[in-house]
C-alpha cells in the first residue's frame, strides 16, 4: 500500500495498520481523509483518519502524530476518543478515533433554526466543556466551527437517550508548549510558518499569523453562537482573504439586525466573545461556560452588558512559538457555493500585516487600515498562497450584507430553506457591542445650551381641559391566538416492514431509539411554520450490510408540503446511523405519525 492510496481514495477494501479495514470514504479534513473501518479483531466500526499524500513529509507526519497524542491526551465525555494511531512503512499516517452516531451543528442549525435559547446553551455549553480540557493541557483547537461540533445521541443508566456533544477533529490544534513541538533535543518544528483555520471562524490574532492561546477559539466559539443566534455568519466576501481582512478590521453586526427575536443576554455573550482585542474577552473557556449557565431562560429578556472579569496573564509567546513550514503547492479555486463556511486553510503566512490600535473610530479607519493590509498582502506575494482543502460540506447562508471593504456578489448567498430574518442593508455596519452613548444636552439654534427639560417625576401645573364628549365604544377586539404549545408535539413510529423481513427487529429497535430526535425535528417544523398541524409520513430506509442506513427520504405526502424541511430534519438522527447487526443489505419503509399539541 502506498501513501497515494490516500489521495485516489483507493483505501476502500484495504487494510490499514495491519487491524482497520476500510469500507467507505465518509469525509475529508484540512490534513487528511476520513473513513469508517472496522477493527478486524474487535469487529468495532471507527473513524478512521489518514494523512493527505501531499502532506506526508518528516515535518506534518511528526505534526500528525504529535497531534494524536495531544487527542488521545484528551479523556473528555464532550471530545472524540483516539483509539490508536500510527505510520505504516509506506508512509502513510493514520488516526483510528471512535465513530460517532449523529449530525454536526451545521446540520442542526440547518434542520432546526431557529434555536431555542435553552438548545443553544445546552449545545454551547458542553462543546465548551471540551475546549476548558483541551486548553487546561494546553492545546488550541484553532479550527472551531459547526462542521467541527457533533450532536450524538446516548443512552443514560436508565436507558433514556439524551444529546451528547463532540468537539471533533483536532487535525490543526497546537499545542503551546514548545517542548511538545519538538522532535529531538534542541531542535523544534520551526519555519516560516502557516496559518490555519476556516477564514469565516478565525480569530482576529489567528487572521495576523500571531501566537494564539485559548481567547481564539472562544473567538471562533462567538461566530459558532452568532450562527446558531441567526444562521449566518458575521463576515463573508468573495474570496478567503476578504474575510480574512473583515476579522482584524469590521466591527460585527449585532445578532439582533438580523433577527429581532434574538434573545439579549445570548446576544451579550456572543458580542464579547467577537471583541478584538483578546484580554477584552472571555478569558477562559469556563468563564463563557459560566456566562451560559448564568442564563435563566425563563427570565424576562432584558439587556445587560456583561462584566469583564478578572482576566488572567497570558505570556507573550512570540519569541518561543514553534513556526510550521510553508507549503508550496499551488492553491485549489473555490466554487462559488463555498462562500459561507469556507475549507480550511493551511497557507503561508503573514496574511495580514500587523494593523496600529489608534483612537480613531473604527468607522474612520476601517477603509483605509483595509486597503493597507491588502496592500501590504500583495506586496508580500502571499495574499492566497498554500494549499486550501475543500471540505465535504460548505455553509449555504452566506451571512449579512458585506461592508465596503470587499464585494459580494449575489450568487455566494444561498438559502437555508427555511425563513430568514430581515437584514439591514446598510453599506457598513453601524452596530457596535458598546452601550450606546448618553443624550447631548439641547441646543438652541443661536448655539446656547438649553436649560435641562425637568425630570419626569416632576410635579406639573394643572392645566384646564375643555371637556370631552363620550364617544362611542370601539367592539371589543378578538382574542389572541393561544401560543402553540410546542414542546408536546411528538412522533410515534408505526408499521414498519423490512426487505428482507428479518431486518425488521432491528430497524424497530433504531427507530424507537432515534424517536426523540425525530420528535425535535417536527417541533423544529411546528416553529418555523407558525402552524401545528398532524398526520402521517412514510420515510424510506437503504441499509447497508453491515447495518449502516445509507440513505433516509421522506415519501411526498400531505405532511412533506406543510413542513417542507422536515424530510431533510428527519435524515440527521437517521442516515449513516447504525441499526444494528443485520444478515443482509436491506430496505425499510416505515409509517410514522406526527401527533400535534393538543389545542
Amino acid at each position: 500500500m502506498t501513501a497515494a492510496l490516500a489521495e485516489t481514495g483507493s483505501l476502500v477494501g484495504q487494510t490499514v495498520g495491519g487491524k482497520f479495514k476500510v469500507e467507505a470514504h465518509i469525509g475529508s479534513g484540512a490534513m487528511g481523509d476520513v473513513y469508517r473501518a472496522t477493527h478486524t479483531g474487535l469487529g468495532r466500526t471507527v473513524a478512521l483518519k489518514v494523512m493527505r499524500s501531499d502532506l506526508s513529509d518528516e515535518t506534518f507526519v511528526a505534526r500528525f502524530q504529535r497531534e494524536a497524542r495531544a487527542a488521545s491526551a484528551l479523556d473528555h465525555p464532550n471530545t472524540v476518543r483516539v483509539l490508536d494511531f500510527g505510520t505504516e512503512s509506506s508512509g502513510l499516517a493514520y488516526i483510528a478515533m471512535e465513530f460517532l452516531n449523529g449530525r454536526d451543528l451545521y446540520e442542526v442549525i440547518r434542520a432546526e433554526h431557529p434555536l431555542s435559547p435553552e438548545r443553544i446553551v445546552h449545545i454551547l455549553g458542553q462543546a465548551l466543556s471540551a475546549m476548558k480540557a483541551a486548553h487546561r493541557l494546553g492545546i488550541v483547537h484553532r479550527d472551531i466551527k459547526p462542521e467541527n461540533i457533533m450532536v450524538t445521541l446516548a443512552q443514560d443508566d436508565d436507558g433514556e437517550l439524551h444529546e451528547v456533544v463532540k468537539v471533533c477533529d483536532f487535525g490543526i490544534a497546537k499545542v503551546i508548549d514548545t517542548r511538545a513541538m519538538q522532535t529531538e533535543p534542541g531542535r523544534a518544528l520551526t519555519g516560516t510558518g502557516t496559518l490555519v483555520g476556516t477564514p469565516e471562524y478565525m480569530s482576529p490574532e489567528q487572521a495576523r499569523g500571531e501566537p494564539l492561546d485559548a481567547r481564539s477559539d472562544l473567538y471562533s466559539m462567538g461566530i459558532v453562537l452568532f450562527q446558531m443566534l441567526t444562521s449566518k455568519v458575521p463576515f463573508t466576501s468573495e474570496t478567503p482573504i476578504g474575510v480574512v481582512v473583515k476579522q482584524v478590521t469590521d466591527t460585527p453586526p449585532r445578532p439582533s439586525s438580523l433577527r429581532r427575536d434574538v434573545d439579549p443576554r445570548l446576544e451579550d455573550v456572543c458580542l464579547r466573545a467577537l471583541e478584538k482585542r483578546p484580554e477584552d474577552r472571555f478569558q477562559s473557556a469556563g468563564e463563557m461556560a459560566s456566562a451560559l449557565r448564568g442564563l435563566d431562560p425563563s427570565a424576562p429578556l432584558t439587556s445587560t452588558r456583561l462584566a469583564v472579569a478578572s482576566k488572567p496573564s497570558y505570556p507573550d509567546a512570540a519569541a518561543s512559538a514553534p513556526r510550521l513550514p510553508a507549503l508550496r503547492s499551488e492553491p485549489r479555486i473555490a466554487r462559488e457555493s463555498d462562500f459561507g463556511s469556507r475549507p480550511t486553510l493551511l497557507q503561508d503566512e503573514p496574511v495580514l500585516t500587523e494593523v496600529p490600535r489608534t483612537e480613531r473610530s473604527a468607522e474612520t479607519k476601517r477603509r483605509p487600515v483595509a486597503l493597507l493590509v491588502l496592500l501590504g498582502v500583495l506586496l508580500l506575494g502571499g495574499a492566497i498562497g498554500g494549499v486550501v482543502t475543500l471540505a465535504t460540506r460548505k455553509m449555504t447562508d452566506a451571512g449579512p450584507v458585506a461592508s465596503p471593504s470587499t464585494s459580494v456578489t449575489p450568487s455566494s448567498a444561498v438559502s437555508f430553506g427555511v425563513p430568514s430574518a430581515p437584514v439591514a442593508h446598510s453599506s457598513s455596519p453601524v452596530t457596535t457591542n458598546k452601550p450606546p452613548p448618553h443624550s447631548a444636552p439641547p441646543v438652541a439654534s443661536n448655539g446656547k445650551k438649553l436649560p435641562p427639560l425637568p425630570p419626569a417625576s416632576a410635579a406639573a401645573k394643572p392645566v384646564a381641559s375643555a371637556p370631552t364628549t363620550p364617544s362611542a365604544t370601539p367592539p371589543p377586539e378578538s382574542p389572541p391566538a393561544s401560543p402553540i404549545a410546542v414542546e408536546k408535539a411528538f412522533v410515534s413510529v408505526g408499521r414498519v416492514d423490512t426487505d428482507p423481513s428479518g431486518a425488521r427487529a432491528a430497524v424497530s429497535s433504531f427507530l424507537q431509539r432515534a424517536t426523540p430526535s425525530l420528535s425535535m425535528c417536527y417541533r423544529a417544523a411546528i416553529t418555523a411554520a407558525g402552524a401545528a398541524k398532524g398526520g402521517t409520513m412514510t420515510v424510506a430506509l437503504s441499509i447497508d450490510e453491515k447495518g449502516m442506513i445509507m440513505s433516509a427520504a421522506t415519501v411526498p405526502g400531505p405532511m412533506t408540503s406543510a413542513y417542507p424541511n422536515l424530510g431533510r430534519c428527519f435524515a440527521g438522527p437517521l442516515q449513516n446511523h447504525s441499526v444494528g447487526p443485520v444478515e443482509h443489505a436491506a430496505t425499510a419503509t416505515v409509517q410514522v405519525a406526527l401527533v400535534p399539541p393538543p389545542p
